[in-house]
């Protein structure tokens, strides 16, 4: 995809979400209005259902989501107990860990509720990072900035996907 070329979609929905999540990890306050539209032509709109799963702990994939709607539980299974970690809703971002290391997935992650994210790919970012580097370094620091503040607390730390 070319960013000069792609049409973005509307972000709306998600900026007013992020813009509204008042948690210690938003990554609202850190990203501004050229970093949505960079990101705009590189994301891609997934939904869930409630039970299904968005991250399973033990994967190897590198994407990262963006909530605008619902509610998605973070849990590490362990021995067939399921330990919940975290709840993340509107204007979260869950699957950061793996967005920058090639590790596998730490935890799992579903939604409780009909939930509607936007997924970035680590290939959609490598893109981004040629087509707009500035907005790139800038979505790498706030993301940095959740990694570093969820690392803070136990839950937090071990919610890192």
């Amino acid at each position: 995809m070319s960013y000069a070329n792609a049409a973005p979609v509307r972000l709306d929905g998600l900026i007013s979400a992020v813009t509204r999540n008042r948690s210690k990890d938003s990554v609202g306050p850190l990203l501004n209005r050229s970093c949505w539209d960079a990101l705009a032509h590189h994301l891609e709109p997934r939904s869930v259902q409630p039970q299904e799963a968005l991250i399973n702990q033990g994967a190897s994939d590198r994407s990262l989501y963006f909530v605008e709607s619902g509610m998605l539980r973070i849990y590490r299974s362990d021995n067939n107990k399921r330990l919940q970690l975290a709840v993340l809703g509107p204007g979260a971002v869950v699957g950061e860990g793996t967005f920058f290391a090639t590790i596998v997935r730490n935890a799992s992650a579903e939604a409780v509720e009909p939930t509607f994210l936007w997924e970035l790919s680590r290939d959609s970012f490598d893109e981004m990072l040629r087509e707009a580097p500035t907005a790139a370094c800038e979505i790498s620091l706030a993301l940095g900035a959740v990694i570093s503040i969820r690392m803070l607390s136990v839950a937090g730390r071990l919610a890192i996907t």
